[in-house]
């Protein structure tokens, strides 16, 4: 997340994701999970990790005080290794 020196509205940061993580349903905002680290970024450190997905998608959108919305998208799959 960036805002260009404009600060970020926090109550518009939406995460969501099209498949189950810790528990939490298909859909649901997953923004609360996440928290922030020293050097700007976020991460949510998953109590259960996701070891196998056919098709994902995570979407991410926040506001900044310009009222400027940043959206993104992200499809991904995640296979099990190979024995």
């Amino acid at each position: 997340m960036h805002d260009s020196y404009t600060g970020l509205e926090m109550e518009s940061f939406i995460v969501t994701a099209d498949f189950e993580i810790d528990g939490n349903p298909p859909g649901q905002n997953l923004a609360a999970h996440f928290r922030p680290l020293t050097d700007h970024r976020w991460e949510w450190k998953l109590v259960t990790p996701i070891t196998v997905l056919e098709r994902g998608a995570l979407t991410v959108s926040i506001r900044d005080r310009e009222g400027t919305l940043n959206r993104i998208e992200r499809g991904f799959v995640i296979r099990s290794p190979a024995p």
